[in-house]
């Protein structure tokens, strides 16, 4: 995937994740690309992702009882 110059250029490009050169690191120090979209980060929407499903999991597993 190119790197682009900022988001602006990538949404130019038509592209769904970007790589910027200019901020390479999130606020919470991830590597990772971002979404073209919301300019977040793709690691961090993983993370949150993951402990949503987790909790989910574990309510449902609770109910279940």
């Amino acid at each position: 995937m190119p790197k682009y110059d900022n988001r602006k250029s990538a949404i130019a490009a038509g592209a769904s994740k970007y790589w910027t050169i200019e901020q390479p690191t999130c606020s919470k120090g991830h590597y990772s690309y971002r979404w073209t979209l919301n300019g977040a980060c793709v690691e961090c929407q993983t993370e949150r992702r993951k402990a949503e499903a987790a909790k989910y999991k574990a309510a449902k597993s609770a109910a279940q009882v």
